[in-house]
């Protein structure tokens, strides 16, 4: 659950384990503010934050301004989805084998649009073969493969995604 009793009546009483929730929203519209309040709800639970911090924006001081204690978040700064994506398995592996009364383990991935496939990433800029279809066919592999652990370990998970409006000239 969140502190928004709106938003719990509209999930039905929360991100049900092993499910997806998006947040999706213009820059500075709260979206990462939200993820924190999950995050801060999932610790009073006993549980630990595995956040995936690829827009490098996450700080220990803005999310103890907002309840969440840091020492119970691991913090995975990388943007390659193949890293991501097995960090991501052997994390969840961990703290499921370490919380033994079922507590949550909340995956928080800001957000998928700064995640990019290795090969973009270790690309040079000169070689200009950086291809959207590379990127694309990793978060499929990513979602068709992780889902399915995440799901049998019951972490609920929450993507954070920009909206980007087109400029008009």
């Amino acid at each position: 659950p969140s502190r928004f009793y709106a938003l719990n009546h509209a999930l039905g009483g929360g991100i049900p384990y092993g499910k997806i929730l998006e947040i999706a929203g213009q820059e500075s519209s709260g979206k990462s503010l939200l993820a924190y309040d999950f995050a801060y709800i999932c610790q009073e639970l006993g549980g630990h934050i595995i956040w995936v911090d690829a827009e490098q924006a996450y700080m220990n001081s803005w999310a103890e301004t907002n309840g969440v204690n840091p020492d119970s978040v691991t913090v995975v700064n990388d943007t390659r989805i193949e890293v991501v994506s097995d960090v991501i398995a052997d994390l969840a592996i961990y703290w499921r084998s370490q919380l033994t009364n079922n507590e949550p383990i909340l995956l928080v991935v800001d957000s998928i649009a700064a995640l990019d496939c290795a090969d973009n990433v270790d690309a040079k800029m000169t070689d200009g073969k950086s291809e959207m279809g590379g990127r694309a066919k990793a978060l499929y592999k990513y979602f068709r493969i992780r889902n399915e652990l995440l799901f049998k370990l019951g972490v609920p998970q929450i993507y954070i995604n920009q909206l980007r409006t087109s400029l008009n000239s």
